[in-house]
């Protein structure tokens, strides 16, 4: 899940500088759906193939200095030899900054792919261990987000 090397637009220290100007609000869970596979229960866990995640981020609602960046994960877990999902879930956060700056297009793609997954990530992994313990299967923590 480690982001790809490419190049932004913007320069490290123009970022670093307007990352000073943002003021984080809140985070919140906003939407999650969870399905379970009945057949995990008959399986061995310690088989099971590797952890699908994915991310993306919606495109920022502003209204005056207020910025809200929906971010979505979604987590899978499937089956190698049947190739079936035994786990889905699909997560999303809602997180609101106050700004005093134009939040523009550059500073979004490299905020959204590098610093906002840092913010939500440890959220989306609580909420995958306390969630599948619920299920009746071992906690499964998720491994360290590398940016």
């Amino acid at each position: 899940m480690a982001t790809q090397n490419k190049l932004f637009k913007m320069k490290p220290q123009e970022y670093r500088e307007l990352l000073k100007k943002l003021k984080l609000i809140d985070i919140f869970l906003i939407n999650c759906k969870c399905t379970l596979n009945p057949d995990i229960h008959k399986m061995d866990l310690s088989t099971l193939g590797p952890l699908n995640i994915k991310q993306k981020t919606k495109q920022p609602q502003s209204e005056g200095n207020i910025i809200k960046l929906n971010h979505i994960y979604q987590l899978n877990i499937v089956d190698p030899e049947s190739k079936e999902k035994l786990i889905d879930f699909h997560v999303e956060y809602t997180v609101t900054f106050q700004i005093n700056f134009k939040f523009n297009s550059e500073f979004f793609e490299i905020y959204s792919e590098v610093t906002l997954p840092i913010n939500t990530y440890p959220f989306f992994r609580e909420f995958i261990y306390s969630t599948i313990s619920k299920m009746g299967l071992p906690p499964l923590t998720l491994p360290l987000l590398i940016q």
